[in-house]
């Protein structure tokens, strides 16, 4: 655990965040997207990040999971109110 503490004490944010913004597709439909890094060397599983997210996150319109390589992936959610609870950490 003292390990894992002292690897997290060395990590740092080069820039601050920025806000959330929408991307319009062809479609012109307003998607919602929040970007993950996962920091394994283990290959991702995006059947087990689906189901896990799913039932921790529990949005009412859903989301759509897309590898993006590189251990990258984006959450695509169609509704902001969704997105709102989940970077909340609200149910």
């Amino acid at each position: 655990m003292e390990k894992l503490m002292g690897s997290w004490e060395k990590l740092s944010l080069s820039e601050p965040e920025g806000s959330k913004f929408a991307i319009r597709n062809d479609s012109g439909v307003e998607k919602h997207i929040l970007a993950a890094k996962f920091l394994t060397r283990s290959a991702l599983n995006m059947k087990a990040i689906a189901k896990t997210f799913t039932l921790l996150w529990k949005t009412r319109k859903g989301f759509e999971i897309r590898d993006m390589g590189d251990h990258r992936v984006l959450f695509v959610f169609p509704d902001a109110a969704d997105v709102d609870r989940v970077l909340m950490g609200e149910p």
